[in-house]
């Protein structure tokens, strides 16, 4: 729901694959022990060891802030209240705030999740706070972890979560903190990526006298229909399909397999005795819809590439699965060493 750019990998328009070796591609994916994993909530995202190696949320304290509901109008919000508890937390252990030096702020601009999962993979802010004597602050953005407007009621209120929205909570929550925090000279970097990064992005375009300045990674602003010159929309496809190469250290058959899978799931979802096959191979809950035949399972499959490629990470990670299950060190490589033979054609 949040990828922006995720038009996915690999054109499922190709050829031919072995109903086997689709099951072994997602045996792969999915057969990393979560053994050392901790659990999402407080601790959403990191291992063990990580607790150990890498600050996160242990270094962190939870606040909540009563945030506005509604910043583009005085009228009642439909839901019934003029505010809600937005979520946010503050890391403080390398703040440097004295008579000549107050350290800036460096602000996550929270994107589409649980904010805890972010203040336990987001390297680049904890590496550079002690350099700089910074504070963290990590926001979580509305309708997402804790920072529900309205409750159980949020779904029916939908139309108050908007990109215009998060941006305001995130200024007004700054002014906040300067105030309060006694950090005025504090210059505020905000730091996102994807989805955040494109929130960074826009947060210093439109509330320049909120943030100073903006980190965004990975984040696809230009990436609309419409724009000059315009976005190139298969640019995230390419990157995914450059994972399963040689290039990125995965087996040298791998790409061609899985464009060869395609047709074949396909042909199988034009069949009752087909789509029973794919649900046998791809140990599927259901029998594929007859209405898709079978594109619904090769999208499914597709996305997980798209994840794969995402999280395709040199370490044990829980953060592309929001902490349900780990992916092991390059997941990319590993999915693809299934996929390492020339398969023959017989389906």
């Amino acid at each position: 729901f949040f990828f922006f750019l995720l038009v996915m990998l690999f054109s499922p328009n190709q050829v031919k694959m072995s109903s086997v070796f689709l099951v072994f591609f997602i045996i792969s994916i999915v057969s990393a022990s979560p053994n050392s994993f901790v659990g999402c909530g407080t601790n959403c995202g990191i291992h063990n060891q990580d607790i150990i190696d890498h600050p996160g949320i242990q270094n962190c304290q939870e606040y909540f802030y009563k945030q506005t509901v509604d910043h583009f109008s005085y009228a009642l919000p439909t839901g019934g209240s003029y505010y809600f508890q937005q979520r946010y937390y503050i890391c403080s252990d390398n703040w440097i705030q004295n008579d000549t030096y107050s350290g800036p702020i460096f602000f996550y601009t929270g994107n589409e999740g649980d904010v805890t999962l972010y203040i336990n993979n987001t390297g680049l802010m904890w590496e550079s706070a002690p350099e700089f004597g910074a504070l963290l602050v990590f926001a979580e953005h509305r309708y997402y972890g804790e920072s529900k407007p309205f409750g159980s009621a949020a779904i029916d209120n939908m139309w108050y979560l908007s990109t215009e929205q998060a941006l305001a909570d995130y200024a007004e929550l700054i002014f906040y903190l300067k105030t309060t925090l006694n950090a005025h000279k504090s210059p505020v970097i905000s730091f996102g990526g994807s989805y955040g990064g494109m929130l960074s992005s826009w947060f210093r375009m439109k509330y320049p006298s909120a943030v100073d300045g903006a980190i965004a990674a990975s984040a696809p602003i230009m990436a609309f229909y419409g724009e000059n010159p315009p976005t190139n929309q298969y640019a995230f496809n390419d990157i995914v399909t450059r994972d399963a190469t040689p290039y990125a250290k995965a087996s040298l058959e791998c790409s061609n397999n899985i464009r060869n899978s395609w047709n074949i799931i396909f042909e199988y979802g034009e069949t009752s005795s087909g789509r029973k096959d794919l649900q046998s191979a791809f140990r599927l809950c259901n029998e594929p819809s007859a209405l898709f035949r079978g594109y619904d399972v090769a999208y499914w499959a597709e996305s997980a590439m798209a994840y794969m490629a995402m999280g395709n990470y040199p370490y044990p990670s829980s953060y592309m699965t929001n902490g349900d299950g780990t992916l092991p060190a390059f997941p990319m490589r590993v999915g693809c060493d299934f996929l390492s033979s020339t398969f023959s054609d017989d389906h």
